[in-house]
């Protein structure tokens, strides 16, 4: 389990990415006063977010649990991406993002997603390439990425290989882009 007490101190953090992965997820007082935007889940696990500034959330391939009220109080979600082709178990959102937001998953899966309890609320479902549903969450634009491209360095600021990566937090950098990733 990764778990995260507290990240008050990170009040300009906009974009949160939890990387893709097998094990789950342990998410506390989770980034008080940061003004998120932009939510990249890639595993399962028990976190909750109450940000109002929160606009967009992607769930990853392996995510197949999501907390009923983890996205619940986050009134001004619109974009909302699932790369699962099975939609995850759980999900409750609010009754303005269902009414006035966008579901977007991988092509062939919109029926499933529209008979799935927590994502047949949506009024709308798009169903897109796996591929450009995959953007950088900086921007609405598809970016391919080579490995070489990823760098990822600790808290104090030491470039660590991705081999030699263990748990906790490192920043990753993607050309002229960062964000706070955490590792299990």
């Amino acid at each position: 389990d990764i778990n995260v007490i507290s990240f008050a101190s990170l009040s300009n953090l906009t974009n949160l990415t939890i990387d893709d992965g097998n094990s789950d997820i342990v998410i506390g007082s989770l980034l008080a006063t940061a003004p998120l935007e932009t939510i990249y889940v890639g595993r399962n696990g028990n976190y909750k977010f109450n940000k109002e500034t929160i606009q967009k959330v992607f769930f990853g391939k392996t995510v197949t649990i999501i907390p009923s009220d983890a996205f619940s109080s986050c009134v001004n979600i619109m974009n909302v991406h699932s790369l699962n082709t099975i939609p995850p178990v759980g999900v409750e959102f609010n009754t303005k993002t269902y009414l006035n937001g966008t579901l977007y998953v991988s092509k062939g899966c919109k029926e499933a997603y529209m008979n799935a309890d927590g994502w047949k609320g949506f009024w709308e479902i798009v169903e897109t390439e796996e591929s450009s549903a995959i953007v950088d969450v900086h921007e609405d634009v598809s970016v391919e990425i080579k490995e070489t491209d990823i760098q990822y360095y600790n808290l104090q600021g030491a470039r660590v290989a991705k081999e030699n990566l263990t748990q906790g937090m490192y920043i990753k950098k993607i050309g002229n882009n960062s964000q706070k990733v955490i590792i299990k």
